[in-house]
């Protein structure tokens, strides 16, 4: 895709989103996805926003060299770039193009019904939504994403880091997220104005709080209590939680020191004003 490859990043750009140009980057992110297939044996791989290539390419090389059948499919909305694409991918045995936004598709036509290794380099303006939108779907079984760093820093972020938050609490009930790789502006095309970081998010076997997932009701509980419990992060828990009967209730029968913030609670002390908050009447 070099015929046109201005264009194509002025209107990338306008997305977001930058052209990954360095080649060990690159070939750490598809030695990491190659990894991700064969210990999850999935049978479907999701690339979101292939731009220009840089790692779409290599997937396919990649995929053409495995035994078995692995199926891909790239999600792209950009209208040209789109195109272009469409105009490579004629042979039966390429990629399944989806010509949509993402946010907009359902999860089955993303998928395929599949267990489905995620990779994408992700739009700053809406990487948050979409990691969000891919942890919620049943199929996906791990991610290898690029996000701003300070992203994925609030993604992983341990307790007692600054860094900590309902962002960090959200995904990781339900998936570890790993550092994998620092990414500086010149490894893209245009330069970005801050620091990329590349994260390996997996699934979880059991959530650090099973009850959150038992039902959507409760999910909305989580979520409420996670935004309360950050609103005011130089407030102690307990006083984000005054306004809130039901959690102020339950965080006096937790057991929980007066003076904890909320980003130095552990999974336990969660499991603890949970169990409490989420079993009273």
């Amino acid at each position: 895709m070099s015929k046109n490859s201005s264009y194509a990043q002025k209107k990338r750009k306008a997305f977001g989103q930058h052209f990954l140009i360095d080649e060990s980057i690159i070939q750490k992110i598809v030695k990491e996805t190659e990894n991700q297939l064969k210990e999850s044996n999935a049978l479907h791989l999701l690339e979101i926003g292939p731009g220009a290539g840089a790692i779409t390419h290599p997937l396919i090389h990649l995929l053409k060299e495995q035994k078995k059948k692995i199926k891909m499919s790239v999600v792209e909305k950009d209208d040209f770039i789109a195109n272009k694409w469409k105009e490579q991918w004629i042979e039966t045995d390429s990629p399944t193009l989806i010509h949509s936004d993402f946010l907009k598709l359902e999860p089955q036509e993303f998928t395929l019904n599949e267990k489905t290794i995620a990779v994408s380099n992700l739009p700053y303006s809406v990487g948050t939504a979409i990691v969000q939108k891919l942890i919620d779907t049943p199929w996906i079984h791990s991610m290898v994403l690029m996000f701003q760093k300070e992203v994925c820093q609030r993604i992983y972020a341990r307790p007692g880091t600054k860094h900590r938050g309902s962002l960090s609490l959200f995904i990781q009930n339900e998936w570890d997220a790993t550092p994998l790789i620092s990414v500086p502006p010149r490894a893209f095309k245009p330069p970005p104005k801050v620091d990329s970081e590349v994260i390996l998010l997996t699934r979880r076997g059991i959530p650090h709080i099973p009850i959150v997932t038992q039902s959507e009701a409760y999910q909305k509980e989580w979520e409420g209590l996670l935004k309360s419990s950050f609103q005011f992060k130089r407030k102690t828990l307990k006083n984000n939680l005054n306004k809130h009967h039901k959690w102020k209730q339950a965080f006096e029968n937790s057991g929980l020191s007066d003076q904890c913030r909320a980003e130095q609670l552990t999974w336990e002390d969660w499991s603890k004003l949970v169990s409490h908050g989420m079993t009273s009447e």
